[in-house]
């Protein structure tokens, strides 16, 4: 299973509330209830969501401290792409050294 995908990323980034499944990775990359919000079942994620669409003001500032932590981490795809291309690079000259 993934635990993540770009628009785990995407979403914050844009300065929008994220409500995502919680996983071992997802919550190394959010600080839970400050940066983004997790639920690990129907029932936690329907009581999330009523809770969250009856406190606009909360989910904004959860939204604005999600895209915060984006720009500060580098978690855009450019910042990504940065970060595998070195190791992308090694794997293939370990390859042609074979």
């Amino acid at each position: 299973r993934n635990h993540t995908a770009s628009r785990t990323f995407q979403i914050p980034a844009l300065g929008t509330f994220l409500l995502h499944e919680r996983n071992e990775l997802v919550t190394q990359y959010f600080k839970e209830g400050v940066e983004a919000e997790f639920f690990d079942s129907d029932d936690e994620l329907l009581e999330k969501c009523r809770h969250y669409l009856a406190r606009p003001d909360e989910r904004r500032r959860i939204a604005a401290a999600g895209r915060r932590r984006c720009i500060e981490s580098g978690y855009f795809e450019p910042d990504r792409v940065r970060e595998i291309l070195p190791a992308l690079e090694e794997a293939v000259l370990a390859r042609r050294a074979l």
